[in-house]
């Protein structure tokens, strides 16, 4: 056997071509698994594992405000925790909107009008309303996913009903936003120096489907061209404030976008951990 001064060389060469490909792919699999688990390792700390800070702010120095509420569908009216704990730290005389961003319903529009589950529905629609009715200007509704949801799949005309189902229960017209499943709104003057703008994030999650791409009535079918037209408010509107609110965040360094701490990937079992993380990172963790 030919022996080479490289001590690389003199390594290879001592194995045979079985032995030297077992012992390469040891090394890689070694080297991919902790390039996995430092890839999918959060680097930051999250939220909700961590102190939040109570910053009080003088009422002499706000103009306005607006209190954003997510997933009050998966509550209960009769004993929903999170809308009290709101109320409790509102001030009357401040003016503010009201804004329910996304999952307000819990299992979507599509439930039979004679069923239990729509009468919950209902009921805590009309909670929300009356519970803040004197302590906000404006109310508004965004959707999510359960507002996409048919019973089967995301589509825009489920949204499109749940929609008429908001507006049938607030006996409204302005409540729900972006309209008719667009997904964008138009820039809303909530304030002197306020607009918002109302993203549906889950059009852009579901951008694909061959309904959103014949749409008439939105005109917009692409990423691009919705992102055209949120340039273009916040051009429109640069003296002012534009608050763009929509379900998803941009950006996220919690679980929901992908992000696990290292311990996760060893519980239940090694491997097991990863590959769990893996399908929740890939197939979502809403």
């Amino acid at each position: 056997m030919k022996l080479y001064s490289s001590d690389t060389h003199l390594i290879f060469d001592f194995l045979s071509p079985s032995n030297q490909l077992r012992k390469v792919a040891h090394h890689w699999s070694l080297f991919l698994m902790l390039l996995l688990l430092s890839g999918c390792a959060a680097k930051k700390p999250f939220y909700k594992y961590s102190k939040v800070e109570n910053i009080e702010i003088p009422k002499e120095r706000i103009d306005y405000e607006v209190v954003i509420l997510g997933n009050v569908g998966y509550s209960d009216a009769s004993n929903n925790g999170v809308i009290a704990l709101v109320k409790r730290n509102l001030d009357p005389t401040i003016k503010r909107s009201m804004v329910f961003n996304g999952n307000f319903l819990s299992e979507g529009s599509f439930v039979p009008k004679s069923s239990t589950k729509y009468k919950e529905q209902t009921e805590l629609i009309k909670t929300c309303i009356d519970e803040f009715k004197n302590l906000s200007n404006e109310v508004y509704f965004v959707p999510s996913e359960n507002e996409w949801n048919d019973g089967r799949n995301s589509r825009i005309h489920a949204v499109v009903e749940s929609q008429l189902f908001i507006e049938e229960i607030t006996e409204r017209a302005d409540v729900f936003f972006p309209d008719m499943g667009c997904p964008v709104s138009d820039a809303i003057d909530v304030g002197e120096d306020l607009v918002m703008v109302f993203v549906n994030s889950t059009w852009l999650l579901n951008q694909h489907d061959a309904e959103q791409e014949n749409d008439p009535i939105c005109g917009l079918s692409n990423y691009v061209e919705v992102s055209s037209k949120i340039q273009s408010i916040v051009s429109t509107n640069k003296l002012k404030n534009v608050l763009i609110v929509a379900h998803h965040p941009i950006f996220s360094s919690g679980e929901t976008a992908g992000n696990f701490p290292g311990k996760s990937h060893f519980s239940p079992l090694p491997i097991v951990g990863s590959i769990r993380n893996g399908f929740r990172k890939i197939l979502g963790n809403n």
